[in-house]
């Protein structure tokens, strides 16, 4: 079983550069969700973001893929306008059997010119000091 595996979903790259950071942190690499769960993973963190006022659809597949492989999820997540995905992605896990973190990590994103110089480097930094937790 692999102890931390981190996966993501951005539309822009904002996600990314979180997932990148953690990743680097917990010393793994990020994968986007695109990409096939090949291993048992205790704890998965998560990137995703609000769009349009949801998750995409594509995380809901995302899950579908899992096949029992994930113990626990940490969420991680960006969004111009502020809001979190972690209720949606809590539902998500719940649906399938898998325990959700309680605590996340979550910052600004850009959005049509809002926010538009997050994440920052001080949001980075933030997602370090959080990634570093689960060592």
């Amino acid at each position: 079983m692999v102890k931390n595996a981190v996966y993501y979903y951005s539309k822009t790259g904002h996600t990314k550069k979180l997932a990148d950071v953690i990743a680097d942190e917990l010393d793994v690499e990020a994968h986007s969700i695109n990409e096939d769960v090949n291993d048992d993973i205790d704890t998965l963190f998560l990137g995703s973001s609000i769009y349009g006022n949801s998750i995409d659809p594509r995380l809901v597949d995302f899950f579908s893929k899992l096949g029992g492989r994930v113990n626990r999820i940490v969420n991680f997540s960006t969004s111009g306008m502020g809001r979190s995905s972690y209720d949606e992605i809590k539902a998500l896990a719940e649906s399938y059997g898998i325990k959700m973190y309680p605590d996340e990590f979550h910052t600004l994103g850009e959005f049509a010119g809002i926010n538009a110089d997050h994440p920052n480097e001080d949001d980075l930094k933030n997602a370090r000091i959080f990634a570093s937790n689960f060592k």
